[in-house]
């Protein structure tokens, strides 16, 4: 049986391992994904654990995310050197981790509960003399000495064998794609969107390889590639861009700049590398180095990229989850809204929706909407800039407002907001918003807007539990993507029909149903102001109510 290695957690430790042995090289860096795939851990941190008032006696180094397993009640194999000793502490709630395993030494094997949801890796001393520090468990990382093994990941169906049963919902979506294309024309470029991997290679690789085996036009990933504070958490979506042939597009989410304190350092971490490889147009009178926003104008497809970064100057010393978006990003958007060449349309990619969907105009119940509301997205700013500068865009009307930010630290400052948009070209339109965060998959129209703005949320490509014995994760999707609620496939395919002003939906991974929820693989959701009916002529998928 193959074992995947989880590359001698040199790869999960990333940046943070390499700021302390910067000349030393990072083991299974270069390793071939589709032989080693990693299971990302993010950073450690040294002293006791506690959580739920519950503190672990044990001084110990602890991994700070979350672990993303490949496979549901997986088996871990610990490779340690002497002197070591490791555990994972495990749980129904990522805050309520009170249970643990026992202690491993080298060679020795323990299978995940399966009644748990969420677990982490520690290490300690092995004789429990005094506490162990993070540089050394760094250390026999870098020396090759310390290593986890996944004895029993079976993975004998392939991505697109898991998602056969939905395969014949993606053929009757993309039907006209390929002719198109063949004719050179750009009427249904398609898309595979994931969101929040927090630093699960397995799924993101998995996400990958259905894009090349479709045949789709790009990649969209809306943030969060970071498992929690991992520095340079985007790394492993490096690789798996680097190792297939399709285009990928990014974005910032909040876990991703926990680190870094300015758009330059951002930018580094998490745009660069795309930025170089394809060409994106960072706002370099803000930065000459380059921006952690972007435009991008996809010549093949037609359609113009717009990157958004909702955490301008990063989160000073990681505090929050605060939104800020400042003057220069916000006229920036406009410029480039503004000058959307004649036929493109306009997909905005930013990690969280501005407001909540509504449920007018056929969006209520297309999936479910979780039932405990939207986090606010901006909860610093009043208004919604992005959504009125959409509406003018989408009437070819001007803009003149004034919105109030409030940073972290209590301190306001103004967003003048100044915009024409009545000599937009011809034929350009706003599709829709790309979005993650809120981990959940949601649909609809932005409540408020005067117009039409259609916002495709998708939930965690990460592992995301659906409806369980646990009320909180059974409201964060509505339909679990794999056996036992767990997800093992989680992102959506667009196909974006210019010709009948809609998007085709199909959720990749939703070819399981428990708890009587009835089966909704695939949808197809209007983008225009129009309400006349879609014309699919493609055999008549589900469409708007």
């Amino acid at each position: 049986m193959e074992k995947r290695h989880l590359p001698h957690l040199a790869c999960m430790f990333l940046l943070a391992a390499a700021s302390l042995l910067t000349t030393a090289p990072l083991m299974g860096q270069n390793t071939c994904c589709r032989q080693a795939k990693s299971l990302h851990l993010g950073d450690l941190t040294q002293g006791k654990y506690t959580a739920s008032g519950t503190e672990h006696s044990r001084e110990r180094v602890v991994m700070h995310d979350v672990l993303a397993v490949p496979t549901y009640g997986a088996s871990l194999k610990f490779i340690l050197p002497k002197g070591i000793a490791a555990a994972i502490l495990h749980g129904a709630e990522a805050k309520e981790m009170t249970q643990e395993t026992a202690w491993m030494k080298n060679g020795d094997t323990v299978t995940l509960p399966k009644e748990s949801n969420y677990y982490r890796v520690c290490f300690a001393r092995s004789n429990g003399k005094g506490p162990i520090t993070v540089q050394e468990v760094r250390k026999a990382c870098l020396e090759g000495k310390l290593d986890i093994i996944v004895t029993n990941h079976k993975d004998e169906l392939s991505v697109i064998g898991r998602n056969y049963d939905c395969e014949k919902y993606v053929k009757a979506m993309m039907i006209d794609t390929k002719s198109a294309r063949s004719l050179g024309l750009h009427t249904y470029p398609t898309i595979l969107h994931g969101s929040d991997p927090h630093g699960d290679f397995e799924r993101t690789w998995n996400l990958y390889e259905y894009a090349e085996y479709l045949g789709a036009n790009m990649v969209c990933l809306t943030g969060d590639h970071a498992a929690n504070h991992a520095q340079n958490g985007a790394r492993y979506i490096e690789e798996c861009d680097s190792l297939h042939n399709i285009k990928t597009f990014v974005c910032t989410g909040n876990h991703d700049v926990n680190y870094q304190t300015q758009n330059a350092e951002i930018y580094q971490q998490y745009i660069k590398y795309f930025k170089e490889k394809y060409g994106y147009s960072c706002n370099r009178a803000d930065d000459p180095q380059g921006t952690p926003y972007y435009m991008y104008d996809d010549t093949l497809t037609h359609l113009r990229m717009i990157a958004i970064n909702l955490y301008d100057g990063g989160h000073p010393e990681g505090k929050g989850v605060r939104c800020n978006v400042y003057s220069t990003q916000m006229l920036w958007f406009c410029q480039v809204l503004a000058q959307t060449p004649a036929g493109y349309g306009v997909i905005v990619m930013m990690h969280a929706p501005e407001s909540m969907v509504e449920s007018r105009n056929g969006s209520s119940g297309l999936f479910k909407h979780r039932t405990f509301g939207y986090w606010k997205t901006h909860p610093g700013m009043s208004g919604t800039p992005f959504a009125d500068i959409v509406d003018a865009f989408i009437g070819r009307t001007t803009v003149t407002t004034e919105y109030v930010n409030t940073d972290h630290n209590g301190k306001e400052s103004k967003i003048s907001i100044k915009a024409d948009f009545s000599r937009v070209a011809q034929g350009a339109e706003f599709i829709a918003y790309l979005c993650g965060h809120e981990h959940e998959d949601a649909v609809g129209y932005l409540e408020g807007a005067k117009h039409k703005q259609l916002m495709l949320d998708v939930t965690c490509t990460c592992a995301v539990y659906g409806p369980s014995s646990y009320s909180y994760l059974a409201n964060l999707c509505d339909m679990p993507r794999g056996p036992q609620g767990s997800v093992q496939d989680a992102f959506n395919l667009y196909v974006i029909d210019r010709a009948n002003k809609c998007v085709r939906i199909g959720r990749i991974g939703s070819n399981f149903s428990i708890e009587k929820l009835a089966p909704r693989q695939c949808m197809v959701i209007r983008y225009a102001d129009s309400e006349a009916p879609i014309d699919l002529g493609i055999g008549k998928l589900v469409s708007e109510k």
